[in-house]
């Protein structure tokens, strides 16, 4: 981190970072695990990077996350997105797996007459 960001460093315990990110009006940085995790709290994200990542890429589909490749794009930002305010991904949530549940239904709907 630069000196100039250096005021802006989270300080705090880092099992508290999603309450601090809950509290946000935004999400722009290069991890995309921060930039999803934003996203579904419902947080314009803007995820900063030339690597390309399959979930970004569907989060970016629904408009939830907006990818900016500087290798491809200019280097100037776009900043329109922050526009768009806080939304539920009501899409996502239709469109994705409840892995739990499906844990759950598996596991109590299979038959285990070999054990």
């Amino acid at each position: 981190l630069g000196p100039n960001w250096e005021p802006f460093r989270y300080r705090g315990q880092l099992h508290d970072l999603h309450h601090v990110m809950a509290a946000c009006d935004a999400f722009i940085g290069e991890s995309p695990t921060m930039a999803i995790e934003a996203a579904i709290l419902g947080l314009p994200s803007m995820y900063v990077s030339s690597i390309e990542c399959g979930n970004i890429a569907q989060m970016s589909r629904l408009g939830l996350i907006w990818h900016h490749d500087p290798k491809r794009q200019s280097r100037d930002l776009d900043f329109s997105f922050l526009s768009k305010g806080k939304q539920r991904p009501t899409q996502l949530f239709k469109e994705c797996v409840d892995v739990a549940d499906f844990v759950y239904r598996t596991l109590t709907d299979a038959k285990f007459d070999a054990l």
